[in-house]
């Protein structure tokens, strides 16, 4: 498998399993309750809605957008066709499609109908998050740099490179 492409899937992989695992211990831990410390407070909050709470009570509508965009990007990456830069950025965002995708899918009411788990709120910031939001938007914040960067580089220099680029 082309290296970009493992790095790609096994971020993917990592930030959907850091995003599972996390989840799991803050339930595990917190069950209803929170805890807080300074600006960092930590709750359990159950979101049926989309990113920042919106669309609430459309879970399934966002279980099939999310199904469809984590599918169609595990394709495009697997199929080497086109190789994203870069390569870990774009898993994130593809592990945190997943991380959310299987808590829609695997959380009470299951089947779609389920709602993503966030538990994380920095003040002063009014929403509250998880490892799968932040790989997200982290991700595609990375992606548009780099974006923005290529197409200010010159003609042609939209064209995706087969290996990453160095340093030095």
């Amino acid at each position: 498998m082309h290296d970009l492409r493992r790095r790609t899937l096994v971020a993917a992989a990592v930030v959907a399993f850091a995003d599972q695992v996390s989840k799991s211990a803050v339930v595990a831990v917190l069950g209803d309750g929170d805890w807080s410390s300074g600006l960092l407070r930590l709750t359990v909050v159950r979101n049926p809605g989309g990113p920042f709470g919106l669309g609430a009570g459309a879970s399934m509508f966002w279980t099939v957008v999310t199904a469809t965009v984590v599918i169609g990007a595990v394709a495009v990456i697997a199929s080497g066709r086109t190789v994203l830069q870069p390569a870990i950025a774009v898993g994130a965002m593809v592990g945190g499609g997943i991380g959310n995708l299987v808590d829609r899918l695997a959380r009470f009411p299951g089947a779609g109908g389920g709602a993503a788990i966030d538990w994380i709120r920095l003040e002063p910031y009014p929403r509250v998050f998880n490892v799968a939001d932040v790989a997200l938007r982290g991700g595609a914040v990375v992606v548009a740099i780099a974006v923005v960067a290529r197409r200010h580089e010159g003609p042609g220099s939209a064209e995706v490179s087969p290996s990453p680029p160095t340093l030095g």
